[in-house]
């Protein structure tokens, strides 16, 4: 069967279909190269043919259209090649902007997650927290990612709040209030500044741990398989602050300790699975002490600095 023999709906399928692959791929691999694309592509749709999890439509609960022939149709020789043809041009014409606009991090949730007063989700570049927007809507957004200017407009147009206001209601101990007043200070006048995020509880998922009988686990995998699923508690680990520059491909998680608070073990194991956790995020966590802060804190600003701009 070539392209032309299909209808209408299957051919916007199919276009839809690559497109919103290559803007995915493209803005989150940003050196992937077309071959790279078109494997992962292809890798997905057969998994979704083999599967029969196809997409059906339905019109007052009267079945009107499926996919299935569209998706079997991209997995063959012809639709590969043209899968192929597409993801080169675009490519070619969209890499750099990928490069210059993709933050390393699309969606960022932060604040207290069983308090709604308190919980806040933002994001650059997502339509929906999870899907990209087109990458033509992305060349008209007129700010950096996560930028002072970018993360007041999220925060303005989804919640009426400023980071002054965000930092007050989360950062509330002694150590954090150090911390953001020499941040609002300092860097909060410059609104192209990397904005400093607090009390971060997830990106596109959530951050957890699991407690059981007193014990803190990793993952759920972790607990012995006789626990009963009742006496599992999932708990919503975060971490002080996230701080990214986009232009250098850099981001960090911020770590404040306060010794007293950290001491205990069950911490120490939860300071660990967080390093774990950030490890396999990539990002590196820089921890301050409250000594180090009341030493020199103009040096703990600097460190940041210098991670952020190498």
């Amino acid at each position: 069967m070539d392209y032309s023999d299909l209808d209408k709906k299957e051919k916007n399928y199919i276009n839809g279909k690559i497109s919103q692959f290559m803007d995915a791929y493209i803005r989150q691999h940003k050196v992937w190269t077309p071959e790279q694309m078109l494997e992962s592509f292809i890798e997905k749709i057969e998994d979704l043919v083999k599967q029969g999890n196809f997409n059906k439509r339905y019109e007052d609960s009267t079945f009107v259209w499926s996919s299935q022939l569209a998706d079997e149709w991209i997995i063959s020789k012809k639709g590969r090649s043209l899968s192929f043809e597409r993801m080169k041009k675009k490519y070619k014409k969209d890499k750099p902007v990928a490069r210059a606009n993709s933050p390393i991090v699309e969606r960022v949730r932060f604040g207290f997650s069983w308090d709604k007063s308190k919980f806040f989700d933002i994001s650059f570049g997502l339509k929906d927290g999870y899907n990209y927007i087109e990458t033509d809507d992305l060349k008209k957004y007129p700010f950096k990612p996560w930028v002072i200017k970018h993360v007041e407009q999220q925060l303005d147009e989804h919640y009426g709040i400023d980071i002054p206001h965000i930092l007050k209601q989360l950062s509330t101990s002694p150590i954090e209030k150090q911390f953001y007043k020499y941040w609002l200070d300092n860097y909060y006048s410059d609104k192209d500044n990397p904005s400093i995020i607090p009390e971060v509880c997830g990106f596109r998922a959530k951050f957890y741990y699991y407690e059981y009988l007193g014990k803190v686990y990793a993952t759920r995998k972790d607990i012995p398989e006789e626990a009963e699923c009742r006496d599992v508690k999932s708990k919503n680990f975060r971490y002080d602050y996230f701080i990214s520059n986009t232009k250098k491909k850099k981001a960090a998680l911020i770590e404040l300790d306060g010794h007293e608070f950290h001491k205990t073990k069950p911490q120490r194991i939860i300071d660990s699975i967080k390093r774990n956790e950030a490890a396999t995020l990539g990002l590196p966590v820089i921890v301050f002490t409250g000594t180090k802060l009341n030493e020199n804190i103009d040096s703990c600003f600097a460190s940041i600095d210098d991670i952020l701009s190498k």
